[in-house]
């Protein structure tokens, strides 16, 4: 059986090409997920000129992609895959501000970072309650934006479900109540649906003034 960080380095660029690809289709099984990071974006642009932005589970810099063109302070990526963090690298390295990009190849609840805002997009789902409370814990004085697969009855996750269980096996994607989210991360947090996220939704401390809409 693979590892997790085997499974995740076979199946990492696959996945982003998969799910983020244009497609011209009516309907798009993937549209939840593009959705996702739009909303990211334009939530975040709202803040992230003259801060630091720590994003962790950072692939090979979907994010980044379409932030990089901000004046960011500095923009820190983690990710435990090494496949995802060497793909980041070249597509980085000719960046004209290469210097404020850093990333490092390690298990997203290992280490304590200084950010003014921290970001997961799909993280949440894929790693035990015990790690999300570690990153709770150490950046509960920071403004963040997570996503998460939220725990609901209803066609999609079901059938979200059994497509993981056929293609993933034995590493599947985890679905979480927003109340024990909420527990964990403290009174600060915020939850936050749309009708386009399908069962997906954010867990969010962001200054009052963005606008979700």
């Amino acid at each position: 059986m693979l590892t997790k960080k085997e499974f995740w380095n076979q199946k990492i660029s696959s996945w982003e090409k998969s799910k983020y690809k244009k497609t011209l289709k009516y309907f798009d099984v993937n549209s939840s997920v593009k959705f996702r990071l739009q909303l990211a974006v334009a939530l975040l642009s709202q803040i992230a000129e003259g801060k630091s932005l720590l994003e962790l589970g950072c692939g090979s810099g979907l994010l980044w992609d379409c932030m990089k063109l901000l004046n960011m302070k500095s923009y820190k990526g983690v990710d435990f895959s090494k496949i995802a963090i060497e793909t980041f690298q070249k597509k980085a390295q000719n960046f004209k501000d290469r210097k404020q990009i850093s990333l490092s190849c390690e298990d997203c609840a290992q280490n304590n970072y200084p950010a003014n805002i921290v970001v997961s997009l799909g993280l949440l789902d894929w790693i035990p309650t015990e790690k999300i409370n570690t990153i709770a814990e150490n950046y509960k004085e920071n403004w963040y934006l997570h996503s998460f697969s939220e725990k609901r009855h209803s066609f999609s996750q079901f059938l979200h479900a059994l497509y993981s269980r056929v293609n993933y096996k034995v590493w599947t994607p985890r679905y979480r109540s927003a109340d024990k989210l909420l527990s964990i991360f403290g009174p600060k947090a915020k939850i936050y649906r749309h009708p386009r996220l399908s069962f997906g939704a954010f867990i969010y401390h962001l200054p009052s003034h963005i606008k979700f809409s």
